[in-house]
């Protein structure tokens, strides 16, 4: 029960819902030290400040790491380590061919987990399988229509294929039925962005930001756009602020 609370704030990238869902691991882990799926939570945890900003990579990583050794020695055929191995493959490691045959031992191991092929989806963008990629994240939005992370990521990949369009479409669909999803929102700026539509971009990245309390990269990317509309002294403004 712990274990699927805290999995269920995870689905949310936003600071003060990650540390609840660390407390449910870390309270999980406390009632049953073998538990390898409640490591893998915790290292999901670690893995998401660090990808989002909320702490420096160096200083999470390393312990989402260690997790994930210990929910392998538990448990090597543990398809949700193998996919957490992965996670650090592919985001602070920068070891593409390992993060592909890990995910591949994992969606062998545990085929119907959706946040398996949502990184998955993420590894083949990474690569250049943008097609693949497309495939992989309609699996896991499949798999788990209503999580509020895989479903704002089926717009981040179309993202990456460098089709806004679509993006936009995927992401106005995900906001319909959660309209106060963040991520959603920061990805649906990424695209405005892209199109020229700064004005609307901007607004999407400030309402990430109010939902999240201050994700850093919102800030970020309102500088940004300010200086593609051609407004330094207002972007480095901004950038100064952050």
């Amino acid at each position: 029960h712990l274990y699927l609370k805290g999995r269920s704030f995870w689905h949310r990238r936003y600071e003060g819902f990650l540390q609840k869902a660390m407390e449910c691991f870390e309270q999980a882990i406390q009632k049953d030290p073998h538990f390898a799926l409640a490591y893998t939570g915790l290292a999901d945890t670690y893995g998401s400040l660090g990808v989002w900003g909320w702490s420096p990579p160096s200083k999470v990583f390393p312990k989402a790491a260690a997790l994930v050794q210990k929910a392998l020695e538990i448990d090597d055929k543990l398809a949700e380590a193998h996919a957490s191995q992965a996670m650090v493959n592919m985001f602070y490691d920068w070891e593409w061919a390992s993060a592909g045959s890990r995910l591949e031992r994992a969606i062998s191991l545990n085929p119907g987990c959706a946040p398996i092929h949502l990184w998955n989806g993420h590894y083949l963008s990474i690569v250049g399988r943008f097609d693949e990629a497309i495939a992989e994240v309609r699996k896991a939005q499949d798999l788990d229509p209503l999580s509020p992370i895989v479903s704002a990521n089926v717009g981040w990949t179309f993202i990456l294929a460098a089709d806004q369009n679509r993006a936009v479409d995927e992401l106005h669909g995900v906001l319909e039925i959660d309209p106060h999803n963040a991520t959603a929102r920061f990805y649906l700026g990424l695209s405005y962005a892209e199109l020229g539509r700064f004005d609307a971009a901007i607004e999407m990245f400030q309402e990430a930001r109010q939902t999240t309390g201050g994700m850093p990269w919102s800030a970020e990317s309102i500088g940004w756009v300010y200086a593609l509309a051609g407004k330094p002294g207002k972007a480095k403004s901004i950038l100064y602020e952050s």
